[in-house]
């Protein structure tokens, strides 16, 4: 049997943060942006006050395999140390592969539970990560093991300095084969585990 962590990596291509890079597309199935805002200027998604789409699942905060494994970290200025912004347990809903056509990109949208987006942000405060987004870098994870380095973008430094972040979170690979292979694993380790 594939180990999560050879599922992850191998199936694993990007992963950003919705607004990260400033080429993703911030919104989201619900009609949503990165901030929350549908485009009718209603609140939506899961921090936003609608109920999110059907394919969204809540998840069980003490899961997977191990819910302190670092999700996102941030490499410090000096370069000595990372900073843990959000762990897998964090994670609080994980919704279904989908395709964006705009950029021919299949994902899965994850969103941090509403304290882990606060705590995200307070710690990319914390370390001036805000005032120079273009300088700082966020570093993901699956399992122990990195799978992407990626800038912080100035959008989603904007959406997190005015407090509109909601904590949606992509999963981008080739092909819907592998992202259902990671939502499923994913959902093993919760079921499992709770």
């Amino acid at each position: 049997m594939v180990s999560r962590r050879q599922l992850l990596a191998a199936g694993t291509l990007v992963v950003g943060t919705a607004g990260c890079l400033d080429a993703l597309d911030t919104s989201r199935a619900d009609g949503s942006d990165a901030d929350g805002q549908r485009s009718d200027g209603a609140a939506g998604g899961p921090n936003g006050g609608d109920a999110t789409d059907d394919a969204s699942r809540r998840l069980d905060p003490d899961a997977p395999d191990d819910p302190d494994a670092p999700l996102v970290t941030i490499v410090e200025e000096d370069g000595d140390d990372e900073l843990t912004l959000a762990t897998y347990g964090d994670v609080d809903e994980i919704g279904s592969p989908a395709f964006d056509e705009r950029r021919g990109t299949h994902y899965v949208p994850l969103v941090f539970a509403e304290s882990a987006a606060d705590d995200f942000v307070a710690t990319l405060e914390s370390v001036g990560a805000l005032e120079s987004p273009a300088e700082r870098e966020l570093v993901t994870y699956a399992g122990d093991d990195p799978i992407g380095t990626y800038g912080i973008g100035e959008s989603l430094a904007n959406a997190m300095r005015e407090g509109e972040w909601d904590g949606s979170f992509r999963i981008v690979a080739e092909n819907e084969e592998e992202l259902e292979a990671f939502v499923a694993e994913f959902e093993a380790d919760w079921d499992r585990l709770s």
